[in-house]
């Protein structure tokens, strides 16, 4: 995370909120957080892959990028079940 918050320019604690799902990131934040792991929004969120073979994110990425990654694709999905939920309640 110290890493990926030095390379965002985000503070530590925002990248820990977002990881731990504590707050939702704005497009803007994500468009940071994409462009310092080297990966589009689509990989970043799990909606494309970057590689033709169907991998996301870079050829040659470290355990610290492959963990956030991944971590951001969970909240991915804690956000699209979030948003069902709340179009169900909204009915």
């Amino acid at each position: 995370m110290d890493a990926l918050a030095k390379e965002t320019g985000l503070p530590y604690k925002t990248i820990s909120r977002i990881e731990l799902g504590q707050n939702l990131p704005s497009l803007p934040v994500l468009v940071r957080i994409a462009n310092a792991l080297g990966i589009s929004l689509d990989a970043l969120l799990g909606r494309a892959a970057a590689h033709g073979d169907g991998r996301p994110g870079l050829i040659h990425e470290d355990e610290e990028a492959v963990s956030v990654r991944q971590e951001l694709q969970d909240l991915r999905r804690r956000m699209d079940l979030l948003e069902h939920v709340a179009h169900t309640h909204t009915r």
